[in-house]
This record gives C-alpha cells, sequence and structure tokens, in this order.
C-alpha cells in the first residue's frame, strides 16, 4: 500500500492505479485499495474492465453488507449522476450503515449543491459501523463550513490518526485550533507538519509562524516569514506579521518600524491599527 501511496504523491497516477489494483486483488476483503483505484481510472477501457470486475463479484455475493458495498462501489464509477444514485439507493437499501454508500451520496450532493443534504451524508458516514477515513475528513471540513469548530478538530484529529500526509487537513486543523480553539500547542503540532508537507504555502507559512510565536519558537517563525517573503514579495500580511515579529519578540524598533512602513506602503487595510503601533514605537526610548 504505501508503494502505491508514493506513487500516487508522485504524480506516477497510472502507475498507482495499476498498483492498488494488484492489492485489491490480492486483498478482496479491503476497500481502501478498490477506492484509490477508482479515482485514478479515467480511460474508457480500464472503467470497463473495472466495472466488469465489479459485476461479478456482486453476482457472486451472498451477503447483504457485502453486495451495498460493491454496490456504493459501482456508484463511484458510474459517470451518469442518475445511475449513480440508483446504485446508492439500492446500497442503502441493502445496508443503511454503508460508509461507503454515505460517502459517496455526501460526495454527489456536495457537487449538486445540496449542502444541507449533503451534511447529513457526511454525518451518517462518518457515524456509520465501519467508518473510512475519508468520512472524518469529509464530515470534519463540513462541520468548519457550519461553524461547528470544536466538533471538527475533534473529527479532523481522528482523520490524521489514520492519515498523516494530508496537508490540507493538518493546515485546517492548525488553523482551527490557532484561532477558535486558541490550543497554540496543539496548533503549532499541526501547522508544523503542513509545513514540512507543503513548505511554500503561502497560508501555511503565515499561520505556522503566528502558532510558532505563540509557542516560543522564535527562529522558526522568523525562517517562515522570511521565506514567506520571497514567496509573495508584494503581500502586505507578510510584513505585518514580520513587524510585530520583530516589535513583540526580538524588540527590534528599526525592523519593525521599517515592516510596517512596507506594509502600509504595500496598501494594507489595518491603516489605523498599524498608525498606532508606529506612533508607539516612533515614541520609545531607544533599545540598549
Amino acid at each position: 500500500m504505501v508503494a502505491a501511496e508514493d506513487l500516487r504523491r508522485a504524480g506516477r497516477l497510472d502507475e498507482a492505479r495499476r498498483s492498488y489494483q494488484r492489492l485489491r486483488r490480492e486483498s478482496p476483503g479491503r476497500i481502501r485499495p478498490f477506492l484509490q483505484e477508482i479515482s485514478l481510472t479515467t480511460k474508457d477501457a480500464d472503467v470497463k474492465a473495472l466495472e466488469a470486475d465489479l459485476d461479478a463479484l456482486v453476482s457472486v455475493s451472498d451477503s447483504d453488507r457485502q453486495r451495498a458495498l460493491l454496490k456504493s462501489l459501482q456508484a463511484r464509477l458510474a459517470r451518469d449522476v442518475v445511475r449513480r444514485e440508483q446504485l446508492l439507493a439500492e446500497a442503502l437499501k441493502l445496508d443503511d450503515q454503508c460508509c461507503v454508500a454515505h460517502l459517496t451520496m455526501a460526495e454527489t450532493l456536495d457537487a449538486r449543491g445540496d449542502v444541507e443534504k449533503a451534511f447529513e451524508s457526511w454525518k451518517r458516514a462518518a457515524t456509520s459501523s465501519k467508518v473510512l477515513p475519508s468520512a472524518l475528513r469529509g464530515y470534519g471540513l463540513a462541520l468548519i463550513e457550519k461553524g461547528e469548530y470544536l466538533d471538527a478538530v475533534r473529527e479532523l484529529e481522528n482523520y490524521v490518526r489514520f492519515e498523516t500526509m494530508d496537508e490540507e487537513v493538518y493546515y485546517n486543523l492548525g488553523t482551527l485550533l490557532l484561532t477558535h480553539v486558541k490550543d497554540y500547542s496543539k496548533a503549532w503540532r499541526m501547522l508544523k507538519k503542513a509545513y514540512e508537507l507543503k513548505p511554500d504555502d503561502l497560508d501555511v507559512l503565515m499561520n505556522f509562524s503566528v502558532a510558532a510565536m505563540h509557542n516560543g519558537h522564535y527562529d522558526d517563525a522568523h525562517q517562515a516569514l522570511e521565506r514567506a517573503k520571497r514567496i509573495a514579495p508584494s503581500n502586505p500580511d507578510v510584513y505585518f506579521n514580520l513587524a510585530v515579529y520583530y516589535a513583540d519578540h526580538r524588540r527590534d524598533k528599526r525592523a519593525a518600524i521599517s515592516n510596517f512602513e512596507t506594509y502600509l506602503n504595500l496598501g494594507g487595510t489595518e491603516i489605523r491599527r498599524v498608525n498606532k503601533w508606529l506612533e508607539d514605537l516612533r515614541g520609545r526610548q531607544p533599545l540598549p
């Protein structure tokens, strides 16, 4: 499984698809290789071959739960929305606790823009008897959209116990912990992981720098902000964070003033707040 994941992350998608195919044939009871293979199957010939495999498995299955799962996988492969929803209805009639069915229904409803119904499907997927990590992810992100931040943190923390390479979730989780929950220690750990996975993402760098300062990791904060400045030299928020770093944590008045002035020159919108800060900095006695 690790080799297949590495191939997928490296962008070698056809090789990854074949690797997942081998895995699900070797271990037909495992769901994740099937899901990953489906997500990477785009060519008509490969779709038809996978459909044939699923049809064969459905025809010999004597378990309602297994048939529900297989029909849910067929639904994920179906390109026609009407056909997909028909298969999902059949799956849920066989097993109303089928995680893959609820997960696929949630994705289908999200794509249609039916957010409320999608949320209920995400919830059913995340609370089903045999929950998949992707259901926890989807439900956690849906909870963020609802503004239910503590519940979102719970779901996403459970998710990253299974999936350790999802930089988007580490970023979202770290940001929630930083801005809403105010658990700065956990925020630092989550955003540090996001930074390690995606070191050139501006949003990650900015929030990582704030979490680093909250935890006393000032050198890490400075390094991240300098990296952000190289990536986005015209972004005023980078200079705001640098100014705060120099004013509050390095007591470097000149550097703080210079970065606040650059922030204003680049069109930063916190004009009154920054001018008050500049007035205070210019009125301070020179630092020894």
